[in-house]
Parts: structure tokens; C-alpha cells; sequence
């Protein structure tokens, strides 16, 4: 005779059944911002497109702030993962050679997920404050940190030779990196917006080779005494 479901046992499934529509509202909600933008996000739309009703939606999201800020973290969320997933299989490469790496898998993930990375990237970012997207973001800083703490550590970084030296301690290496990672990033996602928006088209050339030789000066502007292997095998396809 089957066992009778303990208390336990019934919480478990509705957790499970939960979470599931929960994904099942994501879904939408990033359907609904890839169609018609980050305006077209709302309570009702996301709760037509998955066919309840919008007082029902609140059972699994508690407001608008809340379903926005759940896209914005599994944004920030592949980012982190694609940057450690490239960081872990470039590891026998050189430390500048996998920042280089991490650098153009950046590019590419934004310029295939251009809502997504609006999202949480933009000037005049959408994404709440709220303590899962800012744990997130803080995760898609981590590939860069850890090359920048690795690259202190061992002397492939020279922090005498970085602009932002002045902001380096010299003896907190972990601030040290995240300093010099966040800079870095800022600088990067700069460039990749003004090329999402179509704003160096006039320059004409490859927004590719651009990049590339953006990312190799805001490596020396971080301190990096070494140059990164540029071969055909690290170019992004777009």
C-alpha cells in the first residue's frame, strides 16, 4: 500500500508546482520585453500571456517591481555564467589572454540579448535595487574580479601602471580588484551601448576589430603587463 503524503511531502510538491510557474511567468515577462520593450512589460500583459488572471499573478509575484527585477537578475545571472564558463576553459591560457576572452564573450552575449542587457545596463537602468539583482550583478562582476585579484597576486597586473591607481589600496587586494574590475566593466559596457544603439556606425569598419582594440587598451588602463593571444580562434561572430 502506497504511503499516505506527509505534510512535508505536500509542501515540497506546491514549492515544486510553484516554481514552475513562477518560470512559466519569466518566460513571458522576457517574451513580452523582447516584443515590445521594457514598457510592454506589465502585470496584466504577462498574465493574459500565460492565461490567468492578473489578481492571480500576484499570488506568484508581489508587484511590477518585483517581476522586473526577477528578469534583471537572470539577466546579470548569464552574464556571470557565461564569463565563468569562459574564464574555467581558457584556463591554461594567460591571465591577459582570458580577460581578453571574458571581454568578447561580454560583447557578443549583449549584442544577441540587446533587450536583456538593456535591461540592466542601460543609463537609465529599469532594473529595482532589490537584493537579488544586486547580489546578481555583483556575480556577473566575479570572472573579471577573480583575473584582476589573480593578476595582482601574481604580478601580471601592475596597479603603478593603472589609471585607476589612485582608487587602489595596495593593501585590501580584494577591494583592489573589484575596483579595478568595476572600472573596466564601466568602460567596456560604454562602448557596447553606444554600438548597440547605433551610435559609432558612422566610423564605418568592423565594430568587431574595434572592440577588440578597445578591450586591449582598457587592459592597460587596468595594468596588465602582458598581452593577451589575439588569435582567429577568440574573434566574436555577430
Amino acid at each position: 500500500m502506497p504511503s499516505q503524503p506527509t505534510e512535508r511531502t505536500g509542501v515540497t510538491r506546491r514549492e515544486r508546482q510553484r516554481q514552475r510557474v513562477i518560470e512559466e511567468i519569466k518566460e513571458a515577462a522576457l517574451g513580452e520585453l523582447r516584443q515590445q520593450g521594457i514598457t510592454g512589460v506589465t502585470m496584466r500583459a504577462v498574465a493574459r500571456a500565460i492565461d490567468i488572471t492578473p489578481s492571480g499573478l500576484y499570488r506568484y509575484v508581489a508587484d511590477h517591481e518585483t517581476l522586473i527585477g526577477l528578469l534583471a537578475a537572470d539577466a546579470f545571472d548569464d552574464v556571470a555564467e557565461l564569463m565563468s564558463t569562459t574564464r574555467i576553459k581558457a584556463a591554461g591560457e594567460s591571465l591577459a589572454t582570458q580577460w581578453y576572452r571574458c571581454c568578447l564573450a561580454l560583447r557578443t552575449w549583449s549584442i544577441e540579448h540587446p533587450d536583456e542587457y538593456g535591461l540592466i545596463f542601460n543609463a537609465d537602468p529599469h532594473a529595482p535595487q532589490t537584493e537579488n539583482v544586486v547580489d546578481a550583478s555583483h556575480r556577473a562582476l566575479d570572472a573579471l574580479t577573480h583575473l584582476c585579484a589573480a593578476g595582482l597576486a601574481d604580478g601580471e597586473i601592475d596597479p603603478r601602471r593603472s589609471e585607476a591607481m589612485e582608487a587602489v589600496t595596495g593593501t585590501d587586494a580584494e577591494f583592489d580588484a573589484q575596483i579595478l574590475a568595476a572600472s573596466a566593466l564601466a568602460t567596456l559596457v560604454g562602448h557596447i551601448s553606444l554600438e548597440i544603439s547605433g551610435r559609432w556606425n558612422y566610423l564605418g569598419g568592423s565594430s568587431e576589430d574595434r572592440f577588440e582594440k578597445v578591450v586591449v587598451a582598457v587592459m592597460f588602463l587596468v595594468g596588465f603587463t602582458r598581452q593577451p593571444e589575439r588569435s582567429a580562434g577568440l574573434r566574436v561572430v555577430t
